[in-house]
């Protein structure tokens, strides 16, 4: 059976989740993050006059208010539609929404601690991974469909997608605990490869190791997936994705930081994440070589 009012309610979701993601880097590149002294009004208001930086703050929980009731819709119609196969994902987006409430506040009422900052990246980041994996399978059956690859290309999509997940937390600690600029120039550390760990140094140039590690863990998805035209295409574009944001990262040390260089950094880096939970989602592990396309079921 299929729903595709709750699909596309999904989609939406899912879209307006990424924008959020992307307000919440600028929130916090804007010095934005404590505009609103108070949570979860802002200076005693529902709707402050949204000027200077209240404008990034309070934008950005209007955005997660809406996220949270596009949440809860999608949740509801999957859960009226009896999408059985659904419903525990279903829940267990909403219970994420309510703990990036609970986060949102923390960070507001503790005055921004790094590591509180820096796990509501981390659930909202795996948030939107849920989404994008409700808008997949919530989709028409005739185009919800799974690829049959090797074990080996299944392995290098997996771990390539959990990798990129890792590298984007590690980089929202970076950008909490003020490490972007602690090392200025690139590829090494004003003349080090590896400060102490515990410094922020040493926090910035295990960021920089991690983005090799991912490029080489999305370079092998790619060369093991090669054989199958249906996702070279979605491989490809996660190199580009990758490569891109080694160039962005590099920008972001040598412009200082500069707006446009974070801001890209970021959504190139969820932009890959995406790229690779839609392979992960879409693909299945065979052991023979036979290249075929097979239902999901549901």
């Amino acid at each position: 059976m299929v729903f595709p009012s709750a699909h596309r309610m999904a989609i939406v979701t899912t879209c307006l989740t990424y924008v959020l993601l992307l307000a919440g880097g600028l929130v916090h590149s804007t010095g934005a993050s404590l505009a609103c002294p108070d949570w979860p009004l802002c200076y005693g208001m529902f709707f402050p006059p949204m000027v200077g930086n209240i404008r990034f703050e309070h934008g950005h929980r209007l955005i997660a208010a809406a996220v949270g009731l596009f949440t809860a819709i999608t949740a509801f119609l999957i859960w009226k539609k009896e999408r059985a196969s659904l419903r525990p994902l279903a829940i267990l987006a909403v219970l994420m929404v309510l703990i990036q409430i609970v986060l949102g506040g923390l960070t507001v009422i503790f005055l921004l601690p790094d590591l509180v900052s820096t796990a509501h990246l981390a659930v909202g980041t795996a948030f939107f991974s849920l989404l994008l994996i409700l808008s997949i399978r919530s989709g028409p059956e005739e185009d919800n469909r799974t690829i049959e690859i090797g074990a080996s290309a299944r392995t290098a999509i997996l771990c390539a997608a959990a990798l990129t997940y890792l590298q984007i937390v590690l980089g929202g600690l970076v950008r909490h605990t003020e490490s972007g600029l602690a090392c200025l120039s690139v590829p090494d550390c004003g003349g080090e490869w590896m400060p102490p760990v515990a410094s922020r140094g040493g926090l910035h140039m295990i960021h920089r190791f991690g983005a090799v590690i991912v490029l080489a863990a999305v370079g092998w998805a790619y060369l093991t997936c090669r054989p199958y035209r249906q996702i070279q295409k979605w491989t490809r574009s996660a190199l580009a994705l990758v490569s891109a944001q080694l160039v962005l990262g590099a920008f972001s040390v040598l412009t200082q930081l500069s707006l446009w260089s974070v801001m890209s950094h970021l959504g190139a880096a969820v932009a890959l994440l995406a790229c690779l939970v839609f392979l992960s989602v879409t693909t299945c592990a065979r052991s023979d070589d036979q290249r075929m396309a097979v239902p999901v079921r549901t």
